[in-house]
């Protein structure tokens, strides 16, 4: 590269300006405070800034100036060097495009160009610190440097280490927490949903047990306990196991023909109440959850308190059958994270029919809700 040049453009006459010097004061207090705590991954998700740093040929940080990053193509994003952490900058990870291709230059505080590469690539991947979910820490430090070169080139490369938190916790955490103690993945998980039913001996047939008019959706409450979560993750891993125990009841309000008024109608509730256990699949970052378990359960139709009889049946009975639970995250906070849920059910409930009877052999259902854990 030939004799350094010299911008001129409005940003330039703009830095040399006096009154913006107590801004540049300003401005350097506020980065000391903020880079005190490094910027790193929450809860897994990429950081908002990308940390740089620039070095002389001898590797002497640069001790001041600004770096220009130009996307070929595209628009330029300006960086500034600061005087109390010399040859350390950042970047907003939002604003550079991946595997754009970038135009690299540092300037020096009059603004006269001392390196500059041309080919500079932005690879996310390279900058990826390594977020341990199992550990709640960034496995890696990633130290990304521009080093310039005699004649004004500038190279890159990146260099990882260790880091020395996620080390004492790797060789402690796992130590005195067995598979089912990790503290990063739900223990308990509960749902609010709205069941719909949808098989025939379930929905209105008002020509089935004196006359079932018709049905209402519902509501449903669960709770579930897991167990069985990794020891590890590998990070190519998409989904946690987890094993699943669920406690559910459900009831569904239907409206039936009064047999000693006719004209008139009455309401009963089919209850039921199911035990389930199953397993389960959590994606690392926990905001998308499923899980398929085999149920049994008990079901009675209840006239207020009383179970409702017919032609001498009494309609209690037991069922078997099998769920599937999706949740996706929607929101979080103050430790508790709230869920949208949908649960496909197949249940087959036992009785003994009585002519055009109701409320036996297969119910299939459908729900819609929250979930929280």
């Amino acid at each position: 590269m030939g004799s350094p040049s010299t911008r001129t453009h409005h940003h330039a006459i703009r830095r040399r300006m006096g009154p913006l010097a107590a801004v540049a004061v300003l401005s350097a207090l506020v980065f000391a405070q903020v880079d005190a705590v490094r910027a790193t991954t929450v809860d897994g998700a990429p950081p908002a800034f990308l940390r740089f740093s620039v070095q002389d040929p001898g590797g002497n940080f640069f001790p001041h100036g600004e770096v220009e990053f130009c996307l070929q193509g595209g628009g330029c994003l300006y960086a500034d060097i600061d005087r109390g952490y010399p040859g350390q900058f950042r970047v907003p990870a939002a604003k550079l495009v991946p595997n754009g291709l970038y135009q690299v230059i540092v300037y020096d505080p009059d603004v006269d160009v001392v390196y500059e590469v041309r080919d500079w690539r932005y690879v996310p991947e390279d900058h990826d610190p390594g977020y341990d979910i199992l550990l709640g820490v960034d496995k890696f430090l990633v130290f990304a440097q521009f080093r310039g070169l005699e004649g004004g080139g500038l190279h890159f490369e990146i260099a990882n280490t260790l880091n020395p938190e996620w080390e004492v916790r790797a060789g402690t955490a796992l130590a005195v927490s067995g598979p089912d103690s990790l503290p990063e993945f739900p223990r308990l998980a509960g749902r609010i949903t709205v069941p719909v039913m949808l098989g025939a001996n379930f929905r209105d047939a008002p020509e089935a047990a004196g006359g079932v008019l018709g049905v209402d959706a519902g509501l449903g409450l669960a709770m579930a306990w897991r167990s069985h979560y990794p020891r590890s993750l590998d990070r190519s891993e998409r989904w946690l196991p987890f094993h699943e125990f669920t406690l559910a009841w459900d009831g569904n309000r239907y409206t039936t023909a009064q047999r000693l008024t006719p004209g008139r109608s009455s309401d009963v509730v089919f209850h039921r109440l199911t035990l389930g256990y199953g397993i389960g699949r959590l994606s690392p970052t926990g905001d998308t959850q499923m899980s398929l378990s085999l149920v049994l359960g008990a079901g009675a139709v209840l006239d207020r308190t009383e179970v409702l009889t017919y032609l001498g049946r009494e309609y209690q009975m037991f069922g078997a059958g099998a769920r599937l639970v999706v949740v996706r995250e929607v929101a979080a906070g103050r430790g508790v994270r709230l869920g949208l849920c949908g649960v496909v059910e197949a249940v087959r409930w036992w009785a003994q029919p009585v002519g055009t009877d109701h409320w036996h052999g297969l119910a299939p259902s459908v729900a819609l809700g929250l979930a929280f854990f």
